[in-house]
């Protein structure tokens, strides 16, 4: 679905969907950068990682196990479990039968903060 996007001090403008969704490519992949360059367990923003590869997922039409998540920089295959479990709590994430997707709130979340980034990196420009 595609957004309008109000810049401060701009014309709003129209985003489409694979613009959101590569910079949510675009960030697990600083963020895999990062993590391995750092030392292993020192690189933890896992649940943000974990939204925005769910979200990546759910633009393919794809629901992932805890397992198929891609978390840079995870310490252990529990601590991504421990944070799927914090953000299912939070109402962020939802789970079916193994498979996880964003919650509507979830996916609000993930659409609030790409839309700054756009906004932050478009002032950059």
């Amino acid at each position: 679905m595609s957004r309008i996007l109000n810049l401060p001090d701009r014309a709003p403008r129209l985003i489409a969907p694979t613009t959101t969704k590569k910079i949510a490519q675009r960030m697990l992949s600083a963020s895999a950068q990062v993590a391995d360059a750092m030392p292993r367990g020192f690189h933890v923003p896992a649940a943000l990682d974990i939204m925005l590869a769910l979200y990546v997922a759910e633009d393919d039409a794809r629901y992932l196990t805890v397992e198929d998540l891609p978390v840079p920089g995870a310490p252990s295959l529990e601590l991504t479990r421990r944070w799927v479990d914090a953000l299912i709590a939070q109402g962020l994430v939802d789970r079916r039968g193994g498979l996880h997707a964003l919650s509507t709130a979830g996916h609000t979340l993930v659409d609030t903060i790409i839309e700054r980034l756009y906004v932050a990196q478009r002032a950059l420009d």
